[in-house]
């Protein structure tokens, strides 16, 4: 018969496993993302797990005040791994999801792995000099000196993946992305808020048997399933289009109301190096700011111009555009280089010739100016 406070974690172990398996069969982000996101629900399981055997094993307070080599204290070091590397593999996957990956690359990525090397070296260690857990006359455990750079680094690690995903979703300007970020940074705060209820049990006077920050890590990372896989398919159209966009060779220029660069290609970049996100439009294309404020004010759906730039010939479109995730009105501006067209209209005409032997440009004019 399991006892009722092995549940929790039992239960927390078997959720954390399943979502290991959903997110490594989920194909709706990138494979590296994934493994991530797999990998970090596959850590908090067997933190989970192995709370639910420390608590099932009869003996010392906490495993590692156990005789070492025991079973418990092999346990508890096992837990304690898993303990210190999930925050670690938050922080990466939060880096991946977010597009920050330069802070876990190279040199930074060996360095956040340093959390969990260093936790089970003096956590193991513990039972020789005590300096990590100690246990008081009555029985009850405290964290020791060396304990206090795992507790900071580990909040550290979980506030800045937050940030990250909280940043990303900024970036992208969608009410979609900003809501996921909000649901998965108050997600956060419940395996903080039961880490410091745990870890000030005494001073408030909380009779808690069983420390809720394994299985509250496990509520996380369904929270996390929940709020970015089912949002995906929604959000997969966007990609898409994103993607579609890039790989146009018409530049495009996305303008808010405000006439603010919230998006563009690289085909815009190559006629318009200078630009960049948030920056104003009238500042660094005039020539096509004045269309896109009209397109705004009077709410053109279709407007078409033609304009040169640097010796070449552009057609410009540009279209109304208002999101159902995003109220703010603001414009797509569409630019094709017309430039080889128009010369070889040109020469067409140059060479053409009526049919009783006149230069078909001259006839032409002459008869523009009847």
């Amino acid at each position: 018969m399991i006892e009722g406070r092995l549940v929790l974690p039992l239960i927390a172990s078997f959720v954390g496993l399943f979502l290991a398996m959903f997110a490594a069969w989920n194909d709706a982000y990138p494979k590296r993302t994934r493994v991530l996101f797999s990998a970090l629900c596959g850590i908090s399981s067997v933190w989970a797990f192995g709370q639910f055997l420390i608590l099932g094993t009869p003996g010392s307070s906490d495993s590692l005040l156990s005789s070492p080599g025991s079973p418990a204290h092999w346990i508890g070091a096992i837990t304690l791994l898993a303990a210190a590397a999930a925050p670690t593999y938050w922080l990466i996957f939060a880096a991946s999801f977010s597009g920050h990956t330069a802070w876990v690359s190279g040199w930074r990525l060996p360095l956040v792995h340093l959390l969990p090397i260093y936790t089970v070296a003096v956590g193991a260690t513990n039972p020789w000099h005590g300096l990590f857990l100690t246990e008081g006359t009555s029985g009850t455990t405290s964290y020791g000196p060396l304990s206090i750079p795992y507790l900071i680094v580990m909040y550290v690690f979980i506030g800045i993946g937050a940030w990250m995903i909280w940043r990303g979703a900024r970036s992208d300007h969608g009410t979609v992305a900003v809501r996921v970020a909000i649901l998965i940074v108050l997600a956060v705060l419940t395996p903080i808020l039961g880490g410091l209820i745990w870890n000030l049990r005494n001073v408030l006077g909380l009779s808690i048997t069983i420390n809720p920050v394994p299985s509250l890590f496990v509520v996380f990372d369904a929270v996390i399933a929940f709020g970015i896989f089912r949002s995906s398919m929604s959000s997969l159209p966007a990609r898409t289009a994103r993607i579609a966009v890039n790989a146009s060779d018409d530049a495009v220029i996305i303008a808010d109301d405000t006439l603010a660069i919230r998006a563009l290609n690289e085909a815009a970049l190559k006629i318009y190096p200078q630009m960049k996100l948030g920056a104003d439009l009238q500042d660094l294309a005039p020539e096509i700011s004045r269309h896109a404020a009209f397109c705004i004010e009077y709410g053109s759906d279709d407007l078409s111009f033609e304009f040169e730039s640097a010796g070449r010939v552009y057609w410009g479109r540009v279209r109304r555009s208002r999101h159902k995730d995003d109220p703010a009105d603001g414009c797509a501006i569409l630019l094709t280089d017309l430039t080889g067209l128009r010369r070889a209209q040109t020469e067409l005409l140059r060479a053409g010739r009526t049919a009783d032997g006149d230069l078909a440009n001259t006839r032409y004019r002459e008869r523009l100016r009847n």
